[in-house]
């Protein structure tokens, strides 16, 4: 009889637990394990420059149209995360990250530019957007000690800077980050790209004298693929400049593991 009436319990675990399992295969496939994830990150603790960045919910634009076309997005900054680690960086597939503090005062560790470098080689994406205002001063600083800490992992460098106007730059490259663009806007403090890895290929200059965006595809070679720019596009594309949101789209599609096309991206936002 004692067996008889535990039947019936046992068969409620049993559907419980099958439900279980297809609620999760039903579930959206978002977060950090995604296999369309990013973080991005945003080297500001929020105490400094503060009328640009006050919290991730400021890269909402940004987020909504990457969400909309299938990619999972975080943002942390100093504040949510003082320091980066592999740890943190191994469940996404693409890490971004803008430079936001302003002083000069170099805050990323040797262990967590080495972290980048050796997510790189796993065959992840990277996307590095600095500045350069130089010298620095007590109005904006100095926007590209931090991430230049990371850039310099992969033999990129900054040569000058030049100021110039943000409005908008026409693009001339064929390359699929810059597909169905005309123009990208750049912060009117830019510095010059420069570097002795052959394997970084420049694809526009913000002027005749000054490379603005580059990149590194080491795919051939099982690791993964970078972009670097040094004219702050990354902050441009929440702030909705001209084609700065195509352009992060584009990025995000062409540093993704496996996936390298961007023939619908401007349908995205559009």
């Amino acid at each position: 009889m004692e067996k008889l009436r535990l039947l019936p319990i046992c068969c409620l675990i049993a559907a419980m637990f099958i439900a279980a399992i297809h609620a999760a295969d039903c579930q959206d496939d978002r977060g950090p394990h995604s296999p369309k994830s990013i973080m991005i990150y945003i080297l500001s603790d929020r105490s400094d420059n503060s009328h640009w960045y006050k919290d991730p919910a400021d890269l909402n634009p940004l987020k909504e149209v990457l969400e909309d076309r299938g990619y999972s997005v975080d943002v942390e900054d100093k504040l949510t995360l003082p320091i980066i680690s592999i740890n943190d960086m191994r469940s996404y597939q693409e890490i971004w990250i803008l430079e936001g503090d302003w002083d000069d005062k170099v805050d990323v560790t040797e262990k967590e530019a080495f972290d980048l470098r050796q997510y790189y080689e796993m065959g992840r994406g990277i996307w590095l957007s600095f500045e350069t205002t130089y010298p620095p001063d007590d109005t904006y600083g100095s926007w590209n000690e931090d991430a230049l800490a990371f850039a310099r992992k992969f033999g990129i460098d900054w040569a000058s800077y030049e100021i110039g106007k943000p409005g908008g730059m026409p693009v001339f490259s064929d390359h699929p980050i810059f597909h169905g663009m005309m123009l990208i806007s750049f912060d009117d403090a830019t510095g010059c790209l420069c570097s002795k890895n052959s394997s970084i290929e420049v694809l526009w200059n913000y002027s005749p004298t000054c490379q603005g965006v580059a990149v590194l595809d080491g795919r051939k070679e099982g690791e993964g693929r970078a972009v670097f720019d040094s004219g702050w596009v990354l902050g441009y594309t929440y702030l909705n400049k001209n084609d700065d949101l195509l352009f992060a789209v584009n990025v995000a599609d062409w540093l993704l593991p496996g996936n390298g096309g961007t023939q619908h991206a401007a349908e995205t936002i559009q």
